[in-house]
């Protein structure tokens, strides 16, 4: 078993017998090191129901990355990040789903041993935190009412990109668990054709079963097919102005939109530059290639580059 430093939650001693808590958190193995992404093990003692609803992220520049978690067994997790850590030191943050504010969250820092001939070495430091950190209500039965994700007039795209920190997401997988418990709200079961004002909040288990963002992304890509779009005319107006039109129902920029028409429909561009619209309907895109377009620092930099292209 590698070296590490045991923490101890601060439960309040005045708290109900009835509470549900997280009894212990501590640190069980360390398996990355300065420069790779964060890999560790950790102990967890406590009610199912608190422990499935703790999140850790990566606390790195002021931005946190959420660490994947994967069950080991009943009492330990297994978190593995995506990004590099910088220096020799990682901040760790845990949250619980439903409760997030600065008070009720722990901050600790893992020291990763540079030296890979001997195991790493942890450290750790923990502020006191309440009982209310790791504590939640009673499970919710079936008749009980989801708290409501509103859509605030966004696209569902764009909603559920803001909405994935929040569930401790990423963004396919905070998609793919709206959809799941919103059926009835997407035509088909098309995440393209919402017809909903607002949709309800995905429970713990449901979060649980979209935590590995790649599995989510295959799921998301593999809805089920519908009726395509019709095409889209372009009745004598610019390729910049249908863009404009069409990217809120993309759920995109307007550059965003605009490479997606562009890639859709390779044809209706002489030279593949994007100035020189030969057609007069387009395509409406698959959801792949709208997916594909979702940074508009991106797809401006690229519409950028095809308007040089020489037109013969």
């Amino acid at each position: 078993m590698a070296k590490g430093v045991v923490f101890w939650l601060l439960l309040l001693s005045t708290a109900s017998v009835h509470a549900r808590n997280v009894e212990h958190l501590s640190i069980n193995q360390v398996h990355s090191r300065p420069g790779e992404p964060l890999e560790l093990t950790i102990n967890v003692v406590g009610d199912a129901f608190v422990v499935e609803q703790l999140r850790f992220f990566l606390v790195q520049d002021g931005h946190r990355t959420l660490l994947h978690r994967s069950s080991v067994n009943n009492y330990k997790l297994h978190l593995e990040g995506s990004e590099p850590v910088n220096g020799n030191r990682a901040e760790v943050l845990v949250s619980s789903l439903f409760h997030d504010s600065a008070d009720t969250q722990i901050h600790f820092s893992v020291t990763l041993d540079g030296d890979k001939a001997h195991s790493p070495q942890v450290m750790t430091s923990v502020q006191p935190v309440a009982a209310a950190t790791v504590t939640a209500a009673a499970p919710r039965t079936r008749s009980a009412t989801l708290k409501a994700c509103p859509l605030n007039g966004n696209s569902f795209w764009s909603m559920s990109r803001e909405l994935a920190p929040q569930l401790g997401l990423g963004h396919y997988g905070a998609m793919m668990a709206l959809l799941q418990v919103n059926p009835d709200c997407f035509t088909n079961g098309d995440p393209q054709k919402l017809h909903c004002e607002a949709l309800a909040c995905p429970p713990a288990l449901v979060l649980n079963q979209w935590q590995n963002e790649a599995r989510a992304k295959l799921a998301f890509y593999r809805a089920p097919e519908v009726k395509p779009r019709p095409a889209i005319v372009m009745d004598k107006r610019s390729l910049w102005s249908v863009a404009r039109d069409t990217a809120t129902k993309m759920g995109l920029g307007r550059y965003g939109a605009l490479m997606a028409l562009v890639q859709a429909n390779p044809g209706c561009f002489r030279s593949g530059n994007p100035n020189y619209l030969i057609c007069e309907q387009l395509s409406w895109p698959e959801a792949k290639i709208i997916g594909h377009w979702n940074s508009e620092v991106s797809a401006k930099k690229r519409f950028e580059s095809l308007s040089k292209a020489g037109v013969r």
